[in-house]
């Protein structure tokens, strides 16, 4: 049987769940350098994911113009556009926009990129609207990535259950933090109509000259 008091605790929560529902959620490494901090370089850009999603290849231009911008400051450490530094900055650049491109649906829905570098730091934010399935998914495995006390374990597991239940792999940001020197975050900020706005951001750790 239910108690007499239950019904009024059960009203006061559902309240409080959907207020945590609806709240922002930071996760990981996203405020390792704070906004207030000024940049060297500073890049925004707005791309149709529909763009994207028809012709693959922008994603890739994309990558290339964003990191020959970072790196061009350091070609007298390397070699140009085939040094670690602009390799590095472009797969993970790519890494980031394609994901945005392909849970973006919507035939009109943008993409929001912002590219700020500090000295040898260089941060990348891609935002994209989400549904809220979607978005507690992606939120779910974040949290899977950064708790995960082995990396290449959590590779095997998520391999293995994509090829069992057939699901997305979620492979590549874990490939991310394998082999470059990143922090990762993300933002989850609740919109209307059952949607979120996901912003994930890399900070990317440039080699010294001794390292290129």
């Amino acid at each position: 049987t239910t108690c007499a008091y239950a019904t009024p605790l059960l009203r006061r929560a559902r309240p409080l769940e959907e207020a945590a529902r609806m709240a922002e959620r930071l996760l990981g490494d996203y405020d390792f350098i704070t906004d207030e901090r000024l940049p060297d370089v500073h890049i925004e850009l707005n791309v149709s994911a529909f763009d994207l999603r028809t012709c693959w290849q922008r994603c890739g231009l994309l990558s290339n113009l964003v990191a020959g911008y970072i790196s061009s400051a350091y070609f007298d450490e390397g070699k140009g556009y085939n040094s670690e530094i602009f390799s590095s900055i472009s797969t993970i650049f790519q890494e980031l926009i394609e994901n945005a491109a392909k849970f973006s649906l919507h035939r009109e829905a943008q993409i929001r990129v912002r590219v700020k570098h500090y000295e040898r730091v260089t941060m990348i934010d891609v935002q994209n609207d989400s549904t809220r399935a979607h978005s507690q998914r992606f939120e779910a495995h974040l949290r899977l990535l950064f708790t995960a006390p082995d990396l290449d374990d959590l590779q095997v597991h998520i391999l293995e259950s994509r090829s069992r239940d057939n699901l997305e792999s979620g492979i590549g940001l874990l490939m991310l933090l394998k082999d470059y020197p990143i922090k990762l975050g993300a933002l989850i900020s609740p919109t209307a109509n059952e949607r979120d706005e996901i912003t994930v951001r890399v900070y990317y750790r440039l080699p010294g000259p001794e390292e290129v």
